[in-house]
Protein backbone atom coordinates (compact mmCIF):
# COMPACT_ATOMS: atom_id res chain seq x y z
CA UNK A 1 0.00 0.00 0.00
CA UNK A 2 3.05 2.20 1.17
CA UNK A 3 5.12 1.46 -2.14
CA UNK A 4 2.03 2.28 -4.45
CA UNK A 5 1.20 4.83 -2.58
CA UNK A 6 4.60 6.32 -3.02
CA UNK A 7 4.44 5.77 -7.11
CA UNK A 8 1.19 7.19 -7.11
CA UNK A 9 2.37 10.43 -5.51
CA UNK A 10 4.88 11.64 -8.57
CA UNK A 11 7.63 11.72 -6.34
CA UNK A 12 9.36 9.05 -8.21
CA UNK A 13 9.58 10.96 -10.98
CA UNK A 14 10.42 13.96 -8.93
CA UNK A 15 13.49 12.22 -7.65
CA UNK A 16 14.48 10.01 -10.74
CA UNK A 17 14.95 13.79 -12.86
CA UNK A 18 16.81 14.88 -10.17
CA UNK A 19 18.92 12.65 -8.95
CA UNK A 20 22.09 12.27 -11.62
CA UNK A 21 22.59 8.54 -10.96
CA UNK A 22 19.35 7.38 -11.73
CA UNK A 23 20.18 5.44 -14.64
CA UNK A 24 22.22 2.67 -12.64
CA UNK A 25 21.48 -0.62 -12.05
CA UNK A 26 20.08 -0.08 -8.71
CA UNK A 27 18.94 3.49 -8.64
CA UNK A 28 18.96 6.04 -6.88
CA UNK A 29 15.62 7.16 -6.58
CA UNK A 30 14.14 3.23 -5.60
CA UNK A 31 16.84 3.66 -2.48
CA UNK A 32 15.52 6.73 -1.43
CA UNK A 33 11.93 5.15 -1.93
CA UNK A 34 12.79 2.46 0.39
CA UNK A 35 14.10 4.66 3.72
CA UNK A 36 11.64 7.35 3.29
CA UNK A 37 8.89 3.71 3.38
CA UNK A 38 10.82 2.43 6.13
CA UNK A 39 10.69 5.98 7.95
CA UNK A 40 6.62 5.45 7.78
CA UNK A 41 6.46 2.56 8.85
CA UNK A 42 9.47 1.24 11.23
CA UNK A 43 11.21 4.43 11.98
CA UNK A 44 14.79 3.46 12.75
CA UNK A 45 18.67 4.19 11.84
CA UNK A 46 20.09 3.49 7.82
CA UNK A 47 21.35 0.58 9.91
CA UNK A 48 17.99 -0.76 11.04
CA UNK A 49 16.46 -0.37 7.21
CA UNK A 50 18.91 -2.68 5.96
CA UNK A 51 17.80 -4.82 8.17
CA UNK A 52 14.18 -4.29 7.84
CA UNK A 53 14.17 -4.39 4.46
CA UNK A 54 14.75 -7.90 3.86
CA UNK A 55 11.68 -8.77 6.17
CA UNK A 56 8.85 -6.88 3.48
CA UNK A 57 7.82 -7.55 0.15
CA UNK A 58 10.16 -4.72 -1.21
CA UNK A 59 12.29 -6.59 -2.72
CA UNK A 60 9.89 -8.40 -4.84
CA UNK A 61 8.57 -4.99 -5.87
CA UNK A 62 11.65 -3.30 -6.52
CA UNK A 63 13.75 -5.55 -7.94
CA UNK A 64 16.62 -5.02 -5.33
CA UNK A 65 18.35 -8.01 -3.73
CA UNK A 66 18.50 -7.04 0.36
CA UNK A 67 22.50 -7.45 -0.14
CA UNK A 68 22.19 -4.50 -2.35
CA UNK A 69 20.52 -2.62 -0.24
CA UNK A 70 23.65 -1.97 2.20
CA UNK A 71 24.95 0.95 4.65
CA UNK A 72 27.13 1.64 1.28
CA UNK A 73 24.61 2.20 -1.16
CA UNK A 74 22.52 3.96 1.43
CA UNK A 75 25.14 6.72 1.87
CA UNK A 76 25.84 7.32 -1.99
CA UNK A 77 22.21 7.66 -2.40
CA UNK A 78 21.99 10.00 0.69
CA UNK A 79 25.05 11.96 -0.85
CA UNK A 80 23.39 12.41 -4.26
CA UNK A 81 20.29 13.23 -2.73
CA UNK A 82 22.24 16.25 -0.76
CA UNK A 83 23.56 17.24 -3.64
CA UNK A 84 20.21 17.45 -5.56
CA UNK A 85 18.65 19.86 -2.90
CA UNK A 86 18.43 22.99 -5.41
CA UNK A 87 17.06 20.67 -8.06
CA UNK A 88 14.16 19.07 -5.77
CA UNK A 89 13.06 22.27 -4.06
CA UNK A 90 11.52 23.70 -7.40
CA UNK A 91 9.25 20.95 -8.21
CA UNK A 92 6.56 20.99 -5.11
CA UNK A 93 4.73 23.87 -5.32
CA UNK A 94 3.78 22.40 -9.51
CA UNK A 95 3.81 18.76 -7.38
CA UNK A 96 1.17 20.32 -4.30
CA UNK A 97 -1.12 21.80 -7.16
CA UNK A 98 -1.56 18.73 -9.39
CA UNK A 99 -2.33 16.94 -5.93
CA UNK A 100 -4.56 19.65 -4.79
CA UNK A 101 -2.45 20.03 -1.42
CA UNK A 102 -3.36 22.96 0.73
CA UNK A 103 -0.96 25.41 -0.06
CA UNK A 104 -3.37 28.60 1.08
CA UNK A 105 -1.10 29.61 3.40
CA UNK A 106 2.63 28.94 4.47
CA UNK A 107 4.57 28.03 7.59
CA UNK A 108 7.83 28.98 8.64
CA UNK A 109 10.40 27.67 11.52
CA UNK A 110 13.47 26.21 12.81
CA UNK A 111 14.26 23.69 14.71
CA UNK A 112 17.54 21.68 15.94
CA UNK A 113 19.00 18.60 16.47
CA UNK A 114 21.57 17.90 19.28
CA UNK A 115 24.55 15.54 19.08
CA UNK A 116 26.00 13.26 21.95
CA UNK A 117 29.66 13.31 20.35
CA UNK A 118 30.63 15.70 18.53
CA UNK A 119 28.48 15.70 15.11
CA UNK A 120 28.93 17.67 11.56
CA UNK A 121 31.32 20.19 11.23
CA UNK A 122 28.78 22.81 10.97
CA UNK A 123 27.11 21.54 14.85
CA UNK A 124 28.10 24.39 16.97
CA UNK A 125 27.25 24.85 20.76
CA UNK A 126 24.05 27.03 21.48
CA UNK A 127 21.17 26.66 23.36
CA UNK A 128 18.91 24.34 21.96
CA UNK A 129 15.12 23.91 22.29
CA UNK A 130 15.00 22.02 25.36
CA UNK A 131 17.04 25.09 27.18
CA UNK A 132 20.36 23.18 27.26
CA UNK A 133 23.58 24.22 26.11
CA UNK A 134 24.38 21.52 23.32
CA UNK A 135 25.86 20.61 19.76
CA UNK A 136 23.75 21.62 17.31
CA UNK A 137 22.71 22.19 14.00
CA UNK A 138 19.22 23.89 13.06
CA UNK A 139 17.09 22.79 10.73
CA UNK A 140 15.34 25.34 8.67
CA UNK A 141 11.53 24.15 7.49
CA UNK A 142 8.85 26.05 4.87
CA UNK A 143 5.80 24.10 4.61
CA UNK A 144 2.27 24.36 3.58
CA UNK A 145 -0.88 24.08 5.53
CA UNK A 146 -1.10 20.20 4.61
CA UNK A 147 2.66 20.27 6.36
CA UNK A 148 3.95 19.05 2.65
CA UNK A 149 7.57 20.81 2.26
CA UNK A 150 9.04 23.61 0.48
CA UNK A 151 12.08 24.61 1.62
CA UNK A 152 14.56 22.89 3.45
CA UNK A 153 18.14 23.45 5.08
CA UNK A 154 20.30 22.58 7.89
CA UNK A 155 22.35 25.34 8.87
CA UNK A 156 25.01 25.83 11.95
CA UNK A 157 23.90 25.88 15.18
CA UNK A 158 25.05 28.95 16.29
CA UNK A 159 23.03 30.61 13.44
CA UNK A 160 20.41 33.26 14.05
CA UNK A 161 16.95 31.70 13.86
CA UNK A 162 15.48 35.91 12.15
CA UNK A 163 18.72 35.94 10.07
CA UNK A 164 18.14 32.09 8.74
CA UNK A 165 14.52 33.09 7.92
CA UNK A 166 15.14 36.02 6.37
CA UNK A 167 17.75 34.57 3.96
CA UNK A 168 14.54 32.15 3.22
CA UNK A 169 12.18 34.53 2.46
CA UNK A 170 14.87 36.19 -0.18
CA UNK A 171 15.10 33.09 -1.95
CA UNK A 172 11.47 32.69 -2.10
CA UNK A 173 9.83 36.42 -2.59
CA UNK A 174 9.85 35.95 -6.34
CA UNK A 175 7.92 33.21 -6.75
CA UNK A 176 4.70 32.95 -8.09
CA UNK A 177 3.62 30.50 -5.44
CA UNK A 178 4.34 33.33 -2.89
CA UNK A 179 2.22 35.96 -4.20
CA UNK A 180 -0.89 36.73 -2.26
CA UNK A 181 -0.17 33.95 0.05
CA UNK A 182 0.27 34.56 3.74
CA UNK A 183 3.28 33.59 5.79
CA UNK A 184 3.35 32.73 9.45
CA UNK A 185 6.28 32.36 11.64
CA UNK A 186 6.95 33.08 15.60
CA UNK A 187 8.38 35.23 17.36
CA UNK A 188 11.94 34.80 16.00
CA UNK A 189 10.62 37.44 13.21
CA UNK A 190 8.66 39.58 15.39
CA UNK A 191 11.18 42.43 15.68
CA UNK A 192 10.98 45.85 14.18
CA UNK A 193 13.62 45.48 11.85
CA UNK A 194 12.60 42.05 10.23
CA UNK A 195 8.80 42.88 10.10
CA UNK A 196 10.26 45.92 8.15
CA UNK A 197 12.25 43.31 6.20
CA UNK A 198 9.33 41.12 5.69
CA UNK A 199 6.70 43.91 4.45
CA UNK A 200 9.60 45.58 1.87
CA UNK A 201 9.88 42.29 0.29
CA UNK A 202 6.02 42.63 -0.45
CA UNK A 203 5.20 39.12 1.68
CA UNK A 204 2.49 39.23 3.21
CA UNK A 205 3.20 37.65 7.05
CA UNK A 206 1.35 37.04 10.51
CA UNK A 207 4.11 37.06 13.21
CA UNK A 208 4.62 37.30 17.24
CA UNK A 209 5.57 40.31 17.90
CA UNK A 210 8.60 39.89 20.77
CA UNK A 211 8.11 41.45 24.08
CA UNK A 212 11.02 43.61 23.68
CA UNK A 213 9.32 45.37 21.32
CA UNK A 214 5.60 46.31 22.57
CA UNK A 215 6.87 49.12 23.81
CA UNK A 216 7.07 50.22 20.39
CA UNK A 217 3.42 49.41 18.98
CA UNK A 218 1.44 49.96 21.71
CA UNK A 219 0.83 53.07 21.61
CA UNK A 220 -0.07 53.03 18.20
CA UNK A 221 -2.82 50.95 19.28
CA UNK A 222 -6.54 51.85 18.50
CA UNK A 223 -7.34 50.69 22.30
CA UNK A 224 -10.11 53.90 22.57
CA UNK A 225 -12.29 51.77 20.36
CA UNK A 226 -12.37 48.77 23.11
CA UNK A 227 -12.90 51.39 25.86
CA UNK A 228 -16.35 51.74 25.93
CA UNK A 229 -16.59 47.74 26.31
CA UNK A 230 -18.45 47.07 29.99
CA UNK A 231 -19.55 43.75 32.07
CA UNK A 232 -22.96 43.59 30.41
CA UNK A 233 -21.61 43.17 26.71
CA UNK A 234 -24.12 40.76 24.43
CA UNK A 235 -23.76 39.15 21.60
CA UNK A 236 -26.00 41.99 20.01
CA UNK A 237 -24.44 44.70 20.61
CA UNK A 238 -21.27 43.48 19.54
CA UNK A 239 -22.71 42.66 16.01
CA UNK A 240 -24.26 46.02 15.91
CA UNK A 241 -20.85 47.41 16.68
CA UNK A 242 -19.41 45.61 13.96
CA UNK A 243 -22.01 46.90 11.82
CA UNK A 244 -21.22 50.42 12.88
CA UNK A 245 -17.42 49.55 12.12
CA UNK A 246 -18.34 48.08 8.83
CA UNK A 247 -20.08 51.06 7.41
CA UNK A 248 -17.15 53.66 8.65
CA UNK A 249 -14.73 52.05 6.81
CA UNK A 250 -16.76 51.58 3.81
CA UNK A 251 -17.13 55.15 3.96
CA UNK A 252 -13.91 56.11 4.37
CA UNK A 253 -12.74 54.20 1.49
CA UNK A 254 -15.09 55.78 -0.41
CA UNK A 255 -13.98 58.97 0.68
CA UNK A 256 -10.35 57.81 -0.37
CA UNK A 257 -11.72 56.57 -4.00
CA UNK A 258 -13.16 60.12 -4.43
CA UNK A 259 -9.83 61.82 -3.29
CA UNK A 260 -10.82 63.17 -0.24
Amino acid sequence: MLFEAWNASGLSDVLKNALLNSSMAVSYELIVAILCLHRCQDPGSKLSATRWYETTSLPELTGIQPESFNNTRLHRALYALDQATMALMAKPPTLYQTHRSDSSALFLDVSDAWFCESGPSFAKNGLSKDGAVRKKIGIVLLCNRDGFPLRWQTVAGSSNDGGIMTDVLDEIKNFTWVKGVPLVCDRAMGRSSLIQKMHDKGIMFLTALARGEYVNYAGKLPISNVDVVGDGLTEELIAAAATAQIAKNNAREGSASLGF
